[in-house]
C-alpha cells in the first residue's frame, strides 16, 4: 500500500511540473523512492536549482505544519488569529503601526508611520517624520529616532498591538530598545529583503530569534505582512516626493 501511496505522489509530481513553471524548492509530507531523481530532472527541464526535501527535513518539520494549518483553514479566516498563531504574539493584533525610511542618496531622510486598523489602512493615522539628528545614509539611527518620536508624542494616538519595521535585524533591534527604553511591551518584528540564491526573498524577523521566521509565501499572513510593508513604501516615496518638491521652490 505505502509503494503505491508513493508512486502516486511521483506520477502527480512528474506530471503536474510538466505543465507548471518549476520552483526552487519542493516539500513533501511522504518520502518517495525516486525523490532524487525526479529532482535531477526536474534541475534538467528547469536549467536551475531544484531542491526536495523530504519529511524528516528541518524545512519540512517547520513549514508542513503550518501548511497543513493553511489547507484545513476555514474560509473565513481571522488574520488577527493567524497573526498571534504564526508570529507568535502576545495577543492577536487590532492595530498595526508600520515604519519605513526613505531618502535620495542620504538627502532629505524621512520616516513615515503607516497605520492599520482591523487590518484595513486608517489614513488618518498616518504620519511623517522628518529626521533631525540621526547620520545621514544611517536607517538603522533614523529608525530608532522615529520611533523614539513616536512613543513619545501622546497626540500621535494609542499605541499598536504590533509594530512593523521595515528593515533586517539592526532596525528590528533599534525599535526593541526604544520600546525597552520607554517600558512599553508591545509585539515587534521587521520585515527585509535576504540573499537567497539568485533572488531576493521577503524574510521575517522576530527579537531573540538568530534565523529569520519561516512563513509559506502563499499564507495570508504573509500576505499581509507584505501588503503592508509595499503600503509604507508607497506612503513614504510620495512624503518624501512632497518635502523635495517644497525644498526644491526654496531654492
Amino acid at each position: 500500500m505505502k509503494v503505491a501511496y508513493e508512486e502516486a505522489i511521483s506520477s502527480f509530481l512528474f506530471q503536474y511540473y510538466n505543465a507548471r513553471p518549476i520552483p526552487e524548492e519542493i516539500i513533501l509530507s511522504e518520502d518517495i523512492e525516486d525523490r532524487h531523481f525526479l529532482e535531477r530532472y526536474l534541475k534538467e527541464r528547469k536549467g536551475g536549482a531544484v531542491s526536495i526535501y523530504g519529511p524528516k527535513s528541518r524545512l519540512s518539520k517547520e513549514i508542513m505544519p503550518l501548511a497543513i494549518e493553511n489547507l484545513l483553514e476555514p474560509e473565513a479566516l481571522d488574520l488577527g488569529d493567524a497573526f498571534k498563531r504564526s508570529l507568535h504574539l502576545r495577543k492577536a493584533p487590532e492595530r498595526i503601526e508600520i515604519y519605513d525610511i526613505s531618502h535620495l542618496f542620504g538627502a532629505n531622510p524621512t520616516g513615515v508611520m503607516v497605520v492599520f486598523e482591523a487590518f484595513k489602512t486608517y489614513k488618518k493615522g498616518y504620519r511623517v517624520f522628518h529626521i533631525r539628528s540621526a547620520p545621514s545614509m544611517d536607517d538603522v539611527a533614523a529608525m530608532a529616532e522615529v520611533l523614539q518620536r513616536r512613543l513619545t508624542d501622546e497626540k500621535i494616538g494609542p499605541l499598536p498591538d504590533l509594530f512593523i519595521v521595515d528593515g533586517g535585524k539592526g532596525q528590528l533591534s533599534a525599535a526593541t530598545k526604544a520600546l525597552r527604553g520607554q517600558n512599553i511591551d508591545r509585539d515587534v518584528i521587521g520585515i527585509a529583503k535576504g540573499e537567497r540564491r539568485r533572488g531576493m526573498d521577503d524574510l521575517i524577523y522576530a527579537p531573540n530569534r538568530k534565523n529569520p521566521l519561516v512563513l509559506p509565501r502563499v499564507s495570508p499572513v504573509f500576505k499581509e505582512i507584505v501588503k503592508m510593508r509595499d503600503e509604507a513604501h508607497r506612503f513614504a516615496i510620495t512624503s518624501h516626493r512632497k518635502w523635495k518638491r517644497k525644498e526644491d521652490l526654496h531654492i
